[in-house]
């Protein structure tokens, strides 16, 4: 991690939080080490954790529900944050095709097809 922090010069590094947003070991571990790294880092870049607003996440899952039924899993409002809290948002809509293909590539994350 260190090293590709330094290769690629990065100025914003985005992990999860320390819960790993949804509790996921992987997620946790994943933030540990990013955490690690940047500590080692002579000058480490600025540091953002994924977020959900709970707005925005109650509003995606009425969509959701709307249009896939109301047994549809949905992240659960536990995994938000009130929106005061959030301070910098990233629109990724013109990647978000990108994103599913990514992770439904994965055995792990077949909930995303």
């Amino acid at each position: 991690m260190i090293e590709l922090i330094e290769l690629y010069r990065a100025t914003v590094v985005v992990t999860y939080p320390s819960n790993g947003l949804s509790g996921h070991p992987d997620h946790i571990r994943t933030h540990t080490l990013v955490r690690t790294a940047l500590r080692a880092v002579p000058q480490p870049p600025l540091l953002y954790y994924i977020a959900l607003s709970r707005s925005r996440l109650l509003a995606a899952q009425n969509r959701v529900r709307a249009a896939l039924g109301p047994d549809a899993w949905v992240p659960p409002e536990e995994m938000s944050i009130d929106d005061c809290e959030v301070t910098t948002v990233i629109d990724i809509t013109a990647h978000w095709r990108d994103k599913l293909r990514a992770l439904s590539a994965h055995a792990s994350q077949s909930d995303a097809a």
